[in-house]
């Protein structure tokens, strides 16, 4: 069995046990995928509209049509590497018996999957505070693009 082909890998990746999600988990707690590599989310602005006070010498208020926005955007993706250097598999991991001189190359694997796979929770995590917080995120690629997902509502306004 080859230790590196993408079935082999993404099932290590799918034992490594969740943790605790926090925001994730609390609020962002729910996944939609599409098919498409554009995400649009029409949004609809026909809230129920509170009914103005007005002097009685005055004329009405006009209140707006339904209306909605449709919102397009190529969302982005985090694609993790970690180099292994295999020279270390030979030298004793944290755990192991002094006298215990063994191959640790599946350990250093694991690790880096772990790594990775934690990063991108750590992401995922930054980008729901921020989204909460700010009701926006930013991220740029490694080009130096930034692009910014905006959804017109934020905590700040009741803070």
């Amino acid at each position: 069995m080859d230790t590196y082909n993408p079935t082999t890998l993404t099932a290590a990746v799918k034992r490594i046990a969740e943790k605790d999600t926090g925001l994730l988990g609390l609020i962002f707690n729910r996944v939609v995928t599409h098919k498409t590599k554009t995400i649009s989310t029409d949004i609809d602005e026909n809230l129920p509209p509170v009914a103005p006070l007005i002097s009685d010498v005055e004329n009405g208020v006009v209140l707006k049509d339904d209306s909605f926005e449709t919102r397009t955007i190529t969302p982005a993706f985090s694609r993790v590497k970690k180099d292994i250097d295999y020279s270390k598999a030979i030298a004793r991991i944290p755990g192991q018996g002094l006298d215990q001189a063994q191959d640790n190359t599946q350990y250093l694997k694991a690790s880096a999957l772990k790594t990775g796979k934690e990063s991108i929770l750590t992401r995922l995590k930054v980008m729901a505070a921020q989204a909460l917080f700010a009701g926006e995120i930013s991220y740029s690629d490694e080009k130096g693009r930034t692009y910014n997902v905006d959804f017109q509502e934020s905590i700040q306004k009741f803070v």
